[in-house]
């Protein structure tokens, strides 16, 4: 992890140049992927945790021109540094979606400080730690977490406690905690 955060700028460089990939209008968007499970989870959609997700999203959704090809699980596991270069691995969850999924992501994954945020936004060429960027950094970092939580439970519905009950209650905490 140390090699990791001696990194902290190229990894901001490394996903601006991932963000920048070219993509399909038709490929799959972090939208069709929140309503698939959205749908799965249709008797549980008064779950007051659900009904925020989807009023946050939906708020977000107005971001629109920010949408660049996005990893979408961009956290300690799927970030791999050598000495020469920085990989990310694992795109199962990649799809079209706002640039601050994946820098929200990075930025609470690797526990970043104030510092390293911005030394991380600056690789990404993204300059200062403005008012602005933090609101966006704040609020798909809340969205990470409901989509983390949606997720959660989508895959219990089909595998019976396959993540345990703590794992959720860890995650309704987060968005407790994030929400102030």
């Amino acid at each position: 992890s140390r090699q990791l955060l001696k990194n902290i700028h190229n990894i901001g460089e490394k996903l601006k140049q991932l963000h920048q990939i070219k993509f399909n209008k038709k490929m799959k968007t972090f939208e069709d992927q929140f309503n698939l499970y959205l749908s799965q989870l249709k008797p549980e959609l008064n779950n007051r945790y659900l009904i925020e997700a989807v009023e946050l999203f939906n708020h977000l959704k107005k971001y629109e021109t920010e949408n660049v090809f996005s990893h979408n699980d961009l956290h300690l596991e799927n970030i791999l540094v050598n000495k020469k270069d920085i990989f990310f691995i694992d795109f199962e969850y990649s799809s079209i979606n706002n640039k601050y999924f994946d820098i929200s992501k990075i930025i609470d994954s690797l526990n970043l400080n104030n510092s390293e945020i911005s030394k991380f936004l600056f690789g990404y060429g993204i300059e200062g730690n403005s008012k602005e960027v933090n609101k966006k950094i704040k609020r798909w970092s809340l969205m990470n977490t409901y989509t983390e939580l949606i997720w959660a439970k989508y895959i219990n519905k089909f595998n019976k406690n396959f993540l345990n009950e703590a794992y959720l209650k860890l995650l309704t905490s987060k968005i407790k905690q994030q929400k102030l």
